[in-house]
């Protein structure tokens, strides 16, 4: 899932619209339509806000991936 499906899905559990979920949150409705958009670039501490209502936070989730992936030489 998607940062845009996942905003959206999580606000669509709250019912509420855009303008209200980004009240709620602390956040501009800007904000909120871009994410769900695709075209937005959160801070974290705007995804931390958001996610702060389900229990949430900005994190490293580990991708799934068939091969080991590489990390390179400094």
């Amino acid at each position: 899932m998607s940062i845009a499906e996942a905003m959206k899905a999580m606000r669509k559990m709250t019912g509420l619209t855009q303008a209200e979920f980004a009240a709620h949150r602390g956040v501009s409705r800007r904000v909120i339509q871009d994410i769900e958009r695709g075209t937005g670039n959160p801070t974290v501490e705007s995804l931390n806000s958001i996610g702060k209502l389900f229990g949430l936070q900005v994190g490293f989730v580990r991708l799934r991936r068939s091969e080991p992936t590489s990390v390179p030489e400094v």
